[in-house]
């Protein structure tokens, strides 16, 4: 009898501490989730095209739907740079923000000196499970390399890269292909995902470095971009949620460069 209570007792503590963990990693995922909602809300796009913090806990209706700016009006480049530089006078490794058309996925990206920096800390520097969405340190700033490397956490209520898995679906790709990266040098980046895998640690898509053009051009068809020119590439990368060996990413490739987004949706009309 008194080792069954022992035993009641350990259990019990055991509960409470994983119940606190659990309400602990809650907390700091919505402290982090408004921290990001209202950074988001003071960037200069020309339609907020949906309520990102309803957005962020559920596709909803909007799923697949792209932004319809009112009659006149556009996201200029160089007010999103502005308003990055603004940023990053603050934030000193802000080096761009990434937006999706169609998607509650809207953050700036950071860049640390290690890959560690900002995985479990936000742009402000508070500490979160979240982190932040993060490009490959070894990757150039002015993600100006042939392939960068972006990585985010795959949470659970969908913020950050959480809503990446999706991805495994064609019919999902196919209605939420573009997303755009913004800079403080005034470009604006359309990329058009290509594939998504689950992939090891130690596969191919984290390559950084080619031997020469072919061996690039190469790596870009087995990413699944079958075109004839020789465009810069994007992983996106995420837990897989089935193993910590794997990765689940997304890969795309650039389309067009310093765009407007008068001139982006011109694009999308075509």
């Amino acid at each position: 009898m008194k080792k069954d209570k022992i035993l009641g007792m350990i259990f019990a503590v055991v509960a409470a501490i994983a119940i606190g963990n659990i309400i602990s990693i809650e907390k700091s995922c919505r402290a982090a989730t408004g921290e990001y909602n209202r950074l988001y809300d003071t960037m200069p796009f020309s339609d907020k095209r949906f309520d990102v913090n309803t957005m962020r806990r559920s596709l909803g209706e909007h799923a697949g739907k792209s932004r319809t700016p009112a009659a006149g009006a556009r996201t200029d480049p160089e007010e999103i740079a502005s308003r990055l530089r603004q940023i990053s006078d603050i934030y000193a490794d802000v080096v761009g923000w990434i937006d999706f058309d169609t998607l509650p996925i809207s953050y700036p990206l950071m860049q640390g000196e290690t890959n560690q920096d900002y995985l479990r800390t936000t742009y402000s520097g508070t500490k979160a499970t979240a982190g932040s969405v993060f490009v490959e340190s070894m990757n150039s700033a002015d993600l100006e390399d042939q392939h960068t490397i972006i990585y985010g956490h795959n949470m659970k209520d969908g913020s950050m890269f959480g809503r990446l898995k999706k991805y495994v679906s064609p019919d999902f790709m196919e209605k939420n292909r573009y997303f755009t990266i913004y800079t403080p040098g005034g470009d604006a980046y359309l990329y058009e995902a290509v594939s998504c895998m689950v992939v090891p640690l130690d596969s191919y898509v984290y390559n950084l470095s080619f031997e020469d053009e072919e061996a690039y051009g190469n790596f870009l068809h087995m990413i699944g971009y079958d075109g004839d020119d020789i465009p810069q590439s994007v992983t996106l990368s995420t837990c897989a949620g089935i193993d910590k060996a794997y990765r689940l990413v997304v890969n795309a490739v650039r389309k067009q460069e310093g765009f407007s987004e008068e001139g982006l949706l011109t694009y999308f009309s075509k």
